[in-house]
């Protein structure tokens, strides 16, 4: 199994640079779509509870409207049922499937529908203008500050709200003097203002906080790739991209107990390119790279999945191969030792011709052999190999 690919990209994650913080007020589109989405479907229950609870305060006004107001009990509680009747509406239909992206739109609904049908008991309110305008404050402050939605739609519900009102006053008569309507104007306003406040400031804390979970989003993918792509530099040969010695070496220790625990042969390969070190005298290290590079792909070509190769030393390869006994060892060593000297034929980068020979050493079901012990023995094979006139394969024979 080759090593992977090791690419020339920095590592370390660039926390200077600007596309790693995201700025709140610079959202793509996307998003600010996902942005979005996730207030809605955070509102969600928020519009069923908001409904309930001002349902139940809105209806037991009813009794103060009949001590406060009882010329008027009447017409104010046809005003209470209608809004609760829109409300409850709206709260069953935004928790509809199909309607689960309306969110804003029914808290809207439910807001205009409270402080609309609220605006017609104000100029009726006669002397008790100051309770009812209470009342139409908790509305404001409430929907300014139990809902997360955008600021513009809070504006647009109390502009809708306050138009009732402006509308109420204008056609039903009304016994309100100068002062109370003068005083009630200024508590209306500062409701208003501390509502629109309240919304602006949580929605823009959301939004940070939204934008800053897209940075440490970012910030870990950069760093769990840099992790990812440390481990594979500590495990591969930046030459050949094959793993390196201490992969195959942690390899090796962890086949040959696993060959013992279960009683699997086990073959282990050391091969090696004849005269290398007159080839890099002759050519250069640069050509003697090439050559490395050249080996390595030949080699990695002609593995399996279970099998595992790696660089082990300077032109030294090493190749476990799992559940291959001594015969399928050496011809495993034949077609490894052929497949290089084909790709060298083939080589348009005209580089000296190569040749590898190889060593062969295998452990059956019942040896107790250590993993030092049958690299030793593949590496005798190998010297065996070399000692012959090289370019062949060896067995260790003990």
């Amino acid at each position: 199994m080759r090593g992977a690919s090791v690419g020339d990209a920095p590592l370390k994650p660039n926390l200077n640079s600007d596309d790693e913080f995201v700025s709140p007020n610079c959202l793509s589109p996307q998003e600010q779509s996902d942005f979005h989405a996730a207030l809605r479907e955070q509102n969600r229950s928020m519009v069923v509870w908001t409904a309930a609870v001002f349902n139940i305060f809105y209806l037991a006004w009813s009794g103060f409207d009949y001590l406060l107001a009882p010329h008027e009990w009447l017409f104010f509680l046809k005003l209470r049922i209608s809004a609760v009747i829109i409300n409850a509406m709206a709260a069953v239909l935004v928790m509809h499937p199909g309607l689960r992206y309306r969110t804003w739109e029914a808290l809207w609904v439910i807001a205009v529908s409270f402080g609309g049908f609220i605006g017609p008991m104000l100029p009726l309110s006669g002397n008790h203008l100051s309770s009812y305008l209470m009342g139409f404050s908790i509305v404001i402050f409430g929907t300014g500050v139990l809902p997360l939605w955008p600021p513009l739609w809070v504006v647009t519900s109390l502009a809708a709200m306050l138009a009732s009102i402006a509308f109420s006053f204008l056609i039903l008569p009304n016994t309100i003097n100068t002062e109370d309507f003068i005083g009630g104007i200024f508590v209306i306003s500062t409701a208003v203002g501390l509502s629109i406040a309240a919304t602006v400031f949580r929605f823009q804390l959301l939004k940070n906080d939204f934008a800053a979970n897209i940075s440490l989003s970012r910030l870990t993918q950069q760093l769990q790739t840099a992790n990812d792509r440390l481990e594979i530099l500590a495990i591969t040969d930046s030459l050949t991209a094959l793993h390196n010695r201490r992969f195959i070496n942690e390899a090796l220790e962890r086949e040959v107990e696993r060959a013992k625990r279960y009683h699997r042969p086990l073959a282990c390969l050391m091969a090696d390119i004849d005269h290398f070190k007159k080839i890099n005298d002759t050519f250069g290290h640069q050509i003697g790279d090439q050559i490395l590079i050249l080996v390595a792909q030949a080699l990695s070509g002609s593995v399996r999945a279970m099998d595992i190769i790696g660089r082990y030393g300077g032109e030294e390869f090493l190749f476990l191969a799992p559940e291959t006994d001594p015969a399928a060892a050496v011809m495993l060593a034949e077609l490894l030792r052929l497949r290089v000297a084909e790709a060298s034929r083939r080589s348009s980068d005209f580089l000296p011709p190569v040749t590898i020979s190889v060593g062969v050493a295998a452990m059956d079901s019942s040896a107790l052999v250590t993993a030092n012990e049958l690299v030793r023995q593949a590496d005798a094979a190998l010297y065996l190999a070399k000692a012959r006139g090289r370019n062949q394969v060896a067995v260790y024979e003990g």
